[in-house]
C-alpha cells in the first residue's frame, strides 16, 4: 500500500515541479521522486518510526531543509537504484 501511495506521490510532484517550470524530463522526475519516497519510507521502516516522509506537495522553496528535520536531525537522505 505505502508503495502505491509513494508512486502517487511521486506523480502529483512531477505535476507541481512542472507547474513551476523546472524538470523537463517528466519520467527522470518521476522516478527520481519516486526513489528518494522510497528511501524515506524504507528508513522508517527500518527505524520502527514514522515521521520521516513528508506527503505534502508545494512550491520547491518550501522543502529547501534536511529529510531529517521532522525528527530531529539536520540531516538528508539519499537513495539510488540499483540495476
Amino acid at each position: 500500500m505505502l508503495v502505491e501511495q509513494a508512486k502517487f506521490f511521486a506523480e502529483q510532484v512531477v505535476i507541481e515541479k512542472l507547474g513551476e517550470g523546472k524538470g523537463k524530463d517528466k519520467r527522470n522526475l518521476y522516478q527520481r521522486f519516486l526513489t528518494g519516497s522510497l528511501g524515506e519510507l524504507a528508513l522508517e521502516e527500518y527505524l520502527g518510526m514514522r515521521g520521516i516522509m513528508d506527503w505534502s506537495i508545494g512550491h520547491s522553496k518550501k522543502y529547501d531543509r534536511p529529510d531529517l528535520e521532522g525528527i530531529g536531525i539536520n540531516a538528508g537522505i539519499k537513495t539510488v537504484r540499483h540495476g
